[in-house]
């Protein structure tokens, strides 16, 4: 591995550089004449329909030609040569990253005629065996979906979101913390949590793409799905649009039945306003064919329908009032025919978000707030900045690489008041004060750059590539719990006013902290064919990663290489009829929030506990306890990664039908895990980061796909996934595995655990791990379509959208305190399972909606009207257990625990009813 660190940057001095990734696609194919012989010295020339853009070449000895580096969007491809006719493909279509095959046959006229037919789209692609599916927004523009690119990721195969969840996806058994999420191309990923790191105006967005297997070696830092927003540049035609959508919660549907837990109705007070959210978009020529220009606007208040926090005896109505200001601008400078340069920025700052932050979640709908007194509101924003270029020389020499920079802010402060914290361990549920009253940031600097060179040889062509990948990042945080203190209570009830003390948690004085990390990637690989029907992409990818903690401590020095290799068949020489198999070796960049546990006193670490004593009826005190700064510990710490195969067949009918079926199987090794250990007076913490070899995780699925690109009045797309993703460790870097071995850990409320309520803590935190992941969903099936109809003179498109998913799963849990030797509960505690993993499942769910758009030409304006409806059923079944904490004890805590057990104690905890929204649109 030393050596292959030697050897690349040596490389990298004799070959060009290319992009991690690329954002442009290819058009190629061979010229033969009617003896099927090779055409070579034919000129082919492809003009962007929409740019104007010009560029020529001649065929090679063996009649090929290739036009790499191509903006996507529709082409003209015109083939001549003295003698033939001339051949015409019209309306060729180029995608992101893939290769649009044009075959000509030309025959011989002293005449020349012109033969025209229609061009290719890559549906299937046998240069590329990378399982990626693309919405455009032609389509999506059609859909009722949420306006956002988190909502359009949603509708791919293998990407699942748990009930409720915040909009970080889980893709193909990959935790919601390892997606890579780029803004063409730029990586915006957040470097602490690996969620998404910004928003989009929604008009900004060309499409997305989200690549779920088999990616090749440009790509890393990721395991789970790679999503691309690819934005929209200007045209030779000044464009624009406005749309205002509009919703009311007066026109939606009643929340249906009661709390199992309360009784309590769980309709809501609806609130008769016009919410508008307004979007502007204008493009067009600064220099006709040369330079272009392009802007969207997003703005909104977005007060939200009643929602309600999560307490089984009284839940609490609350309203969130965001406040939205998306913008995104992008200048395109075409300084020759094969030369280009693009930069562009994007901001998203949202102010007054009410957040459930408790139990580190980051959900706008409660998922462990009690009350609303334990809800955060917040303000974030988030910006990118980026310079990009590309460019071609001698036409098998392609360069693409580019600088650029995001910066993530978020402010915290409390929702009712900065309060202390409660937990009620019967329960898991927090009230009276929020989790987080502070702010944090996050940086990201990189640059990449990189190069592909085509080359024939031995009679086939080889797209070598060779690229560099550099990332800064920095990670800043400054946060405590309201109040500074947090109280753990036996029982905790909110609707009589009234609690059983347990534990008091007095914590230090915050103290801000920054860590800074570093990641350099440097890759090779070759696409290349064997005969006219083997295609085979191999490569191989080397990072590098360090990371140092606030004051400066080294903590990852890590270097790791990762093969990959896949291939097609191509059954009939056409491209249209394909096997293909993979193997790759997938890292999962070690996430900042690792080295922030490093610093000098992480924040909510130190803390003085004191525990109740029911005779005295007064907090005693226990202990300091420390987690932090020279009691956390690291050696040799690995990456985590995975092991994939997938194999499959694709095939394409006509210029726009695909169907594909794959099977994909993963394996995850080197899980990061913290191992906790108690000091003996239980004063100490001591925390050392391993790769924990029992830490098991494995995903395996088949996938079926039809895919009909929006053309000729309609567009579909119809997927089903049999998945199950099975392990004992679901974290991002912890989980109670191997915690406090040897320790006893005592229940508050359950005796009937262990002897007397009292279990050595290792055996609690493995008993039962093993089972099915919290985010698993073993069936999904999503169909939608869009179909245009003519109605006089009007352009009409219904489309109407299907899902159908299993539920999430969960299993009977309790709250252990950790005991100190000399008997007393210290800060810590561990997660007991009264059965394996995922043992129960909440009901599969399936939702039906609709939408409706009609649209007029007034001149050279169209007006429109869209309107959509969400859940036309109107079904509302449970999509979350709002508690999973169980008690086999008598008593009436642990009677009101069971009764609560796998209940949707809030009307967030069930499907929402059926909802309309209508936009008001004008395009010109």
């Amino acid at each position: 591995m030393r050596r292959f660190f030697q050897i690349l940057p040596m490389l990298l001095v004799c070959l060009p550089l290319w992009a991690d990734g690329t954002q442009l696609g290819t058009i190629s194919g061979r010229v033969t004449d009617q003896s099927r012989a090779a055409v070579p010295g034919a000129s082919v020339e492809v003009v962007n329909l929409e740019k104007g853009l010009t560029r020529t070449v001649t065929t090679d000895a063996q009649g090929k030609f290739i036009f790499p580096l191509l903006q996507p969007g529709p082409y003209k491809v015109t083939i001549s040569l003295q003698g033939f006719d001339t051949f015409v493909a019209d309306n060729a279509l180029v995608q992101v990253e893939k290769t649009t095959i044009i075959n000509a046959s030309l025959r011989v006229s002293a005449a020349s005629e012109t033969i025209v037919v229609p061009g290719d789209v890559p549906i299937v692609d046998k240069s590329n065996a990378a399982q990626t599916t693309i919405l455009t927004s032609e389509l999506a523009q059609q859909l009722p979906v949420g306006r956002s690119y988190q909502a359009l990721a949603l509708t791919m195969p293998g990407v699942v979101l748990p009930g409720n969840a915040n909009t970080n996806a889980n893709v193909h058994g990959a935790l919601f913390t390892d997606n890579l999420y780029l803004f063409d191309g730029i990586d915006t990923t957040d470097p602490t949590t690996g969620g998404f790191g910004q928003n989009f105006a929604y008009e900004a967005i060309q499409e997305v793409s989200v690549t779920t297997s088999a990616a090749s070696a440009d790509y890393g830092r990721a395991v789970g799905g790679i999503i691309n927003v690819i934005t929209k540049s200007g045209t030779n035609e000044f464009q624009g649009s406005y749309d205002e959508v509009m919703t009311n919660d007066s026109w939606n549907a009643q929340n249906k039945g009661f709390s199992p837990t309360s009784g309590q109705s769980f309709a809501r007070s609806k609130l008769n306003t016009l919410v508008r959210v307004h979007s502007a978009t204008l493009g067009g020529p600064i220099w006709r064919d040369r330079a272009w220009f392009f802007g969207a606007y997003e703005w909104d208040r977005a007060t939200s329908a009643l929602r309600q926090t999560v307490d089984p005896k009284a839940p609490q109505d609350f309203r969130s009032v965001p406040h939205d200001h998306f913008y995104d601008v992008k200048g395109t400078w075409q300084i020759a025919p094969s030369k280009l340069v693009v930069l562009k920025a994007s901001g998203s700052p949202t102010d007054n978000i009410v957040m459930d932050r408790q139990e580190g979640g980051i959900n706008a709908i409660p998922r462990f707030a009690g009350d609303v007194a334990a809800l955060n509101l917040q303000n974030q924003s988030s910006q990118s900045r980026a310079l990009q270029y590309s460019g071609v020389a001698l036409n098998n020499l392609a360069i693409e690489g580019g600088l650029a920079s995001s910066k993530i802010h978020v402010d915290f402060r409390p929702f009712a008041g900065d309060t202390p914290v409660h937990q009620d361990l019967s329960t898991g549920l927090y009230y009276g004060g929020p989790s987080i009253v502070g702010f944090l940031e996050r940086e990201r600097r990189q640059g990449d750059i990189s190069g592909s060179y085509y080359r024939l040889l031995w009679g086939q062509t080889h797209n070598f590539k060779i690229g560099a990948d550099y990332q800064s990042v920095r990670s800043t945080v400054d946060q405590r719990f309201g109040g500074n203190q947090l109280f753990l209570d036996q029982s905790y009830d909110l609707a009589a006013g009234t609690t059983v003390p347990f534990q008091r948690r007095d914590y230090d004085e915050p103290i801000p902290s920054a860590s800074r990390g570093k990641t350099i990637a440097l890759y090779g690989l070759d696409r290349f064919q064997l005969g006219s029907h083997v295609s085979l992409n191999v490569g191989l990818r080397g990072e590098r990663q360090t990371g140092t903690s606030d004051i400066g401590v080294q903590i990852v020095n890590t270097a790791f290489v990762s093969p990959r290799i896949s291939g097609t068949y191509d059954f009939k020489g056409d491209g249209k009829t394909l096997a293909l198999v993979s193997y790759g070796r997938f890292y999962q960049t070690i996430l900042q929030q690792f080295d922030d546990q490093f610093a000098l006193l992480p924040p909510k670490s130190g803390f003085t506990v004191f525990n109740w004593d029911p005779q005295r009826e007064q907090y005693l005190f226990g202990v300091h306890q420390v987690i932090g700064g020279a009691s956390v510990g690291v050696s040799n710490i690995k990456p985590t990664y995975l092991d994939e195969f997938s194999v499959g067949l694709e095939r394409q009918n006509g210029r726009n039908f695909g169907i594909s079926a794959r099977a994909i199987h993963r394996q995850w090794h080197d899980l990061i895990d913290d191992v906790l250990a108690l000091s003996p007076g239980g004063g100490n913490i001591t925390r050392n980061f391993v790769n924990l070899q029992e830490a098991k995780r494995r995903y395996d699925a088949l996938e079926l796909i039809f895919n009909k690109r929006f053309a000729n009045d309609w567009g579909a797309q119809f997927s089903y996934t049999l998945s199950r993703t099975r392990g004992n460790q679901f974290g991002a870097i912890s989980s109670d595995l191997a915690n406090f071995d040897g320790t006893r850990c005592r229940s508050a409320i359950d005796p009937t655990i262990g002897s007397n309520g009292t279990i050595d803590c290792g055996v609690a935190a493995s008993t039962n791990r093993e089972g099915d992941a919290p985010y698993d969903r073993t069936h999904v099936l999503r169909a939608y379509t869009a179909y245009h109809l003519p109605v006089k003179s009007l352009s009409v498109t219904l489309s109407p959208v299907v899902t159908f998913e299993s539920g999430d799963t969960y299993q009977r849990q309790a709250i252990l305190t950790v005991i100190s030797s000399p008997g007393i509960p210290t800060g810590s505690t561990v997660t007991y399972n009264y059965d394996p993993a995922g043992t129960d499942r909440l009901p599969s769910t399936y939702q039906i909606d609709f939408a409706a758009q009609a649209i007029r030409p007034v001149g050279h304006v169209e007006v429109g009207l869209k309107g959509e409806i969400f859940n036309i059923t109107n079904v509302q079944r449970q999509i979350q257990a709002s508690t999973t904490t169980w008690c086999n004890a008598g008593g009436a805590v642990c009677q009101d625990v069971r009764a609560a057990y796998g209940a949707g104690t809030s009307r967030n905890a069930y499907q929402a009813p059926r909802a309309f929204r209508l936009t008001a649109l004008v395009r010109f």
